[in-house]
């Protein structure tokens, strides 16, 4: 099952909230002295912390961090493999649908893709948001993937809506076809099949970016 954890790092008394869902242990926090710490960007560039921390919380880079007794705390950033896919083709994909029948994304559409689950409580909070955004569009298509079973996924509609179409991909598609790991992720992919732009996590800066793309593709 999966599990969804965040993490805390406190720099100088001030703590700063990760937003992260994933696959590992539970809430981990970690204490720093923001002033004897280094903060790398994936290009071992120097960040101030807070530079730091808003690249964290995009859900695109993995962390890591070095400590040695008596020197300053090393926290780095790498891209992973989700970022790197953007401006890349998605791979060829056919999907399950509710009805049990084989689809896959709509060529020369634009489409928004929602990567979710029944027991991720983000994507369950953002659900209203989503279907206002998704309501009465005529030109853009909307996905909403998730690795729960077609039972499941009917007994969770027992008394919600949700207006993306509802489709299912294995866990083992989902991280390695498509690099994600994180709950809830969207994707914005061009007419050409191209994956455009990336989002993690349930963030009112996400659905403005979903606007613009909607608009774009009107």
């Amino acid at each position: 099952m999966r599990t969804f954890f965040s993490f805390f790092f406190i720099f100088s008394g001030l703590t700063f909230h990760v937003l992260a869902q994933t696959d590992t242990a539970s809430k981990k926090a970690i204490t720093i002295n923001a002033a004897k710490a280094i903060f790398l960007n994936a290009n071992k560039d120097t960040l101030t912390s807070d530079e730091y921390m808003r690249l964290v919380n995009s859900g695109l880079y993995a962390i890591s961090y070095k400590q040695s007794t008596n020197q300053p705390t090393v926290f780095i950033l790498d891209s992973t493999d989700l970022l790197k896919s953007i401006g890349k083709k998605l791979p060829e994909l056919k999907f399950t649908l509710l009805n049990g029948k084989k689809a896959s994304i709509k060529k020369g559409h634009a489409t928004i893709i929602n990567f979710w689950s029944t027991t991720c409580k983000p994507c369950i909070e953002e659900l209203d948001s989503l279907n206002v955004l998704s309501n009465k569009q005529q030109n853009v298509d909307f996905l909403a993937i998730t690795p729960d079973s077609i039972s499941t996924v009917h007994t969770f509609l027992q008394g919600r809506h949700f207006n993306y179409k509802i489709v299912f991909l294995s866990n083992q598609d989902i991280e390695t076809l498509l690099k994600v790991s994180v709950y809830p992720t969207h994707f914005l992919v061009d007419p050409n099949y191209v994956l455009e732009d990336v989002y993690v996590g349930k963030e009112p800066a996400t659905y403005k970016k979903i606007r613009n793309f909607i608009k774009k593709y009107k």
